[in-house]
């Protein structure tokens, strides 16, 4: 329901008198608090821990994007970019909000006080477990997080257990101030979610799900929210928005304008849009929790698997089943590429389906036509999974133990693509395949472009075997390109290995 903006902008005090207060603000120590203290964090961030938190702390430890696991996320961060001026706001949503960043940005004593201080927001938004510590159980540790909202599992679990069974969409975790408490709000907010998937009363429900919920974390005068997902027996996590401060910025931003609002109230307005952006989602997320299926019994399916499984080409809409993760291991689990079944109008191959941030299909479709690569079924920006590259293509069956001079034949097809003007950029064995023809076939054209135009990544693994002049950033060459080709079966892997 809309609200008029004089109507919003009244006087919060009668408003949040009316909220509860939360309950149990203890603060009793739990699991999750302490496996997200400095030490215990130190020990457990590596790719050899079981435990350890997928959340580019530190930055090697990264997994698959969470808009790939489930669409709420990038629907999510569309809808804190939607315009001001025309946003839905909902009655007291701006009168709340303006209480809580005058609550978030005062010296308050203790923890409890602010938790206090800021419930009738968490109340008004998101509902009164989101404004109080409770205390949950997994397998035999106990944890607390500041707010937890619960969705029941309705399809998932029979009737008669429907009460024990439960589904968690949002966590949330508060200190007093940045630097206080001795833990980020963050880790100890994934550590409280890392407790939940490890409970193995929801089995049923790692098979069916990546576990989708958002985390809250609020350190005075700040707060940042994330999207996480479970994925592999892992913890993934990662920010859905800057770490938002509740102190106006200096002069007047360019995002800050509007026809509405004056640039004091366009930074309230920014916040409210965010927290009733996330009670839109949270709502969302409820419903897909309480509608949840068992995973099917088909053994040859991906479960879970992305969420991107449609696509138009050709004037034909296409179907997309996941089959599995192919070149993942805890090295390099970000690497989004899987096997997959396109079926249109009753036909069905195989494909593989990659997720990139940045790819040239130019390049790709240069190669293809020179002989060397498989043919592309789709390439293009898609909002729903965060707007990723989404590149299909053929799948090719590959020979095992390729002899060296199978790959001779890449060398004037090289030449010619480099007389096009294109550089490939990562001319390593995993990214070269041999079918069943004898022939390679290069893929993956992420770092690929026009000369001149393309570098090489800033995360670039320099333990690797590189051609001379290759740096982090530095511009791809075709020199770098024939180097690679010519000392091919001695290249390492491009894998990440942990420093």
């Amino acid at each position: 329901m809309a609200t008029s903006k004089q109507d919003s902008l009244s006087s919060s005090a009668s408003v949040a008198a009316q909220s509860p207060s939360p309950l149990s603000l203890s603060l009793k120590p739990d699991a999750a608090s302490t496996a997200a203290k400095i030490p215990n964090m130190l020990e457990t961030q590596k790719t050899s821990c079981p435990l350890a938190l997928y959340h580019g702390r530190p930055a090697h430890l990264s997994g698959l994007d969470v808009t790939l696991l489930h669409p709420v996320f990038s629907e999510f961060q569309a809808s804190i970019r939607r315009d001001l001026d025309t946003f839905p706001f909902e009655q007291n949503d701006l009168a709340l909000t303006d209480d809580y960043l005058l609550q978030m940005s005062s010296y308050l004593s203790e923890e409890p006080d602010r938790q206090i201080a800021t419930a009738p927001l968490m109340a008004h938004f998101f509902g009164d477990s989101a404004a109080m510590r409770t205390e949950l159980a997994s397998n035999s540790q106990r944890y607390m997080p500041d707010g937890v909202l619960i969705a029941h599992l309705l399809e998932l679990y029979p009737a008669r257990e429907h009460g024990r069974y439960k589904g968690k969409t949002l966590f949330r975790e508060m200190e007093n101030g940045v630097g206080s408490g001795g833990v980020d709000p963050v880790d100890q907010g994934l550590q409280d979610y890392q407790l939940h998937c490890q409970d193995n009363a929801i089995t049923r429900l790692h098979q069916a799900s990546y576990v989708p919920a958002f985390l809250l974390a609020e350190a005075a005068p700040n707060f940042v929210i994330y999207g996480l997902c479970y994925e592999q027996g892992h913890v993934v996590a990662q920010p859905l928005t800057e770490c938002v401060s509740v102190i106006p910025r200096a002069g007047v931003p360019g995002d800050m304008q509007s026809i509405v609002y004056t640039p004091d109230e366009c930074h309230l307005a920014s916040i409210t849009r965010c927290f009733r952006s996330l009670a839109n989602s949270l709502q969302a997320l409820r419903l897909y929790y309480q509608t949840l299926k068992p995973a099917s019994p088909q053994p040859d399916l991906l479960q879970p698997s992305p969420h991107f499984t449609t696509f138009n080409a050709g004037g034909n809409t296409h179907t997309l089943v996941y089959h599995e993760q192919l070149a993942c291991n805890r090295a390099s689990p970000q690497r989004a590429v899987f096997r997959a079944t396109v079926d249109s109008a009753g036909a069905s191959r195989m494909c593989v389906v990659k997720f990139a941030k940045s790819y040239n299909s130019e390049a790709h479709r240069s190669m293809t036509a020179l002989g060397h690569a498989p043919r592309l079924l789709h390439c293009q920006r898609e909002p729903s999974v965060g707007n990723f590259y989404v590149v299909i293509a053929e799948f090719i069956s590959e020979i095992t133990n390729p002899q060296p001079q199978q790959y001779e034949s890449l060398q004037p097809a090289l030449v010619q693509f480099h007389a096009q003007g294109f550089v490939y950029g990562e001319l390593r064995l995993p990214n070269v395949l041999v079918d069943e023809a004898g022939c390679p076939k290069l893929v993956d054209f992420d770092w690929s472009g026009k000369a001149g135009s393309v570098r090489y990544p800033r995360l670039l693994n320099m333990e690797l075997h590189w051609p001379p002049g290759v740096a982090p950033m530095a511009q791809i060459t075709a020199e770098h390109d024939m180097w690679m080709l010519a000392h091919l079966p001695q290249v390492s892997p491009a894998v990440d290995t942990e420093s």
